[in-house]
């Protein structure tokens, strides 16, 4: 009997399962087919308006209830929408398993496009600058119980770390402007050395005043903070003109931003807020007028090339005196080397016509806005890039004003290996100018289907532009690059002068 009972509990037991097992499957199956869906979203910037099918629900942080009979076919489609930004979607293509769902969106700036005649003038950033007091009181917190507390100027708060400079270049970038990082420049082919292209114009900024306000709220908005605020700053923007050294602009705006947090305030809220003006700024006709109707010193110039059909620049002959002695010769022929100054640094040259023509080598003055010389005695001049050839590495220079004296091109005598050469330029710093090295011809080697002189003397990245001249004081070249490595002393190449006339298409007349 006993054993009958026992079989009959364990069967009423299994019956039992049986039924809760069936209930519970078919309470998930109405759930499935019945059950309403929760969607909780966030977003920054906050306030984002929230379409489920194209219909308006909430703004954000918010949640929605949906159920899935209401799907379009087969699919329900979320969006978010703010000004300014670009439109977030999100589709669903099947029931979901979880009821609840949630979305912390980081919607994407839209950005206009820009229609620039120039592609070659930079915009860079200087600085973003606070002329705060420290502990200077700049906003508050309201708590619950309706008290406040200050917030002041410290930690997190302040302005000017390394994130505004990083935003201003993604920014304008995307607006299709150019940076000094939209490309790099190389001194030679091959080379792994560049540098950055230099600004025309940089962007100076200083915040003249900056308040946050941030209230603490009862609800948790869905988990999207326990505080809610505003940060206000009120900019000032210059653009400086680094040709001239003049303001070109300044003008004044105030970005805004409204944020949710679960702490204190933070330095993403004081970006969000300097992005928002730097976007009002940029699109300000004053500012796009002066990048646009800007031309760099390289637009205006012609650019000769081995097939161009340019018309020649014509070279007036020039007949040197007979020297006895070498240092003779290096006296005279340093009145017409010359120091090439740029924003960039700078490089040597020498003036091969009384106009003031100078030949250097063009990465001297790739990418630079503003281009001196220097005379041996100290006086300086402006100059203009008249016509270059990167390819071969070499610029035809225009030095304001007339009656220059020159050294004339060696453009057809053979020139043999251990002939005696010197180069005088300016190596290394400024205060080295009108150095003299003197080597000899140490070679005539083919690089890229171009013969370079190679010599056996010292110079140095100032030398780069400078003559490579013969016994005489003729020029015979153009220094251009050395080689730098273990062990290597004293090797470095010159373009042959009768080169650099044939790709600029100088001709003595």
């Amino acid at each position: 009997m006993k054993y009958v009972y026992k079989m009959e509990t364990i069967n009423m037991d299994r019956h039992i399962m049986k039924r809760t097992i069936f209930l519970f499957l078919g309470f998930l199956c109405f759930m499935t087919v019945e059950a309403q869906f929760h969607h909780q979203f966030t977003s920054s910037p906050d306030s984002a308006e929230v379409m489920v099918n194209g219909k308006k629900e909430c703004y954000t942080p918010c949640m929605v209830r949906y159920f899935w009979k209401d799907n379009q076919a087969g699919k329900m489609i979320f969006t978010m929408k703010s000004e300014g930004y670009e439109l977030w979607t999100d589709t669903i293509d099947e029931k979901p398993f979880e009821l609840t769902q949630r979305s912390d969106v980081m919607l994407n700036r839209k950005f206009p496009e820009v229609q620039l005649d120039s592609s070659e003038v930079v915009i860079g950033f200087d600085k973003l600058l606070a002329d705060f007091k420290e502990n200077r009181i700049i906003g508050k917190i309201t708590l619950l119980d309706g008290t406040s507390e200050p917030i002041e100027w410290e930690g997190n708060t302040k302005i000017g770390a390394q994130s505004f400079e990083d935003s201003f270049y993604s920014i304008i970038n995307k607006f299709g402007f150019q940076t000094p990082f939209s490309r790099k420049i190389s001194l030679f082919d091959g080379d792994e050395d560049s540098r950055p292209r230099l600004p025309r114009y940089v962007v100076g900024i200083a915040l003249k005043d900056f308040d946050i306000q941030i209230v603490e709220d009862e609800a948790d908005d869905f988990g999207s903070g326990t505080k809610k605020g505003t940060a206000r700053m009120d900019l000032e923007w210059q653009v400086l003109d680094k040709s001239t050294g003049e303001v070109m602009l300044s003008y004044e705006n105030t970005g805004r931003t409204n944020f949710r947090l679960k702490s204190g305030h933070g330095a993403k809220e004081n970006l969000i807020a300097f992005e928002n003006a730097l976007m009002d700024f940029l699109m300000q006709s004053d500012f796009l007028s002066i990048v646009k109707d800007t031309k760099s010193i390289f637009e205006s110039a012609t650019v000769h090339r081995l097939d161009s059909a340019s018309a020649t620049v014509a070279i007036a002959p020039t007949v040197l005196p007979q020297f006895e002695r070498m240092s003779e010769m290096i006296k005279h022929a340093n009145k017409s080397c010359v120091t090439v100054i740029t924003d960039a640094g700078h490089g040597s040259g020498v003036i091969i016509d009384p106009e003031g023509y100078v030949l250097s080598a063009f990465h001297v003055v790739e990418g630079v806005n503003k281009v001196q010389v220097k005379f041996s005695n100290g006086l300086k001049l402006d100059a203009r890039i008249l016509s270059y050839n990167k390819a071969h590495d070499i610029v035809l220079l225009d030095i304001s004003g007339s009656g220059f004296q020159s050294l004339p091109m060696e453009l057809f005598a053979e020139i043999d290996l251990g002939e005696e050469v010197i180069t005088i330029g300016t190596p290394a710093d400024l205060e080295l100018g009108q150095s003299v090295s003197r080597g000899i011809l140490s070679g005539k080697r083919l690089h890229k289907e171009r013969i370079y002189f190679q010599m056996d003397m010292a110079v140095s990245p100032g030398n780069s532009g400078g003559p490579l001249l013969n016994a005489k004081g003729e020029v015979i070249g153009i220094i251009q690059r050395k080689i730098v490595g273990t062990g290597i002393e004293g090797i470095s190449f010159a373009l042959p002068v009768a080169t650099a006339a044939e790709v600029l298409n100088l001709q003595v007349k």
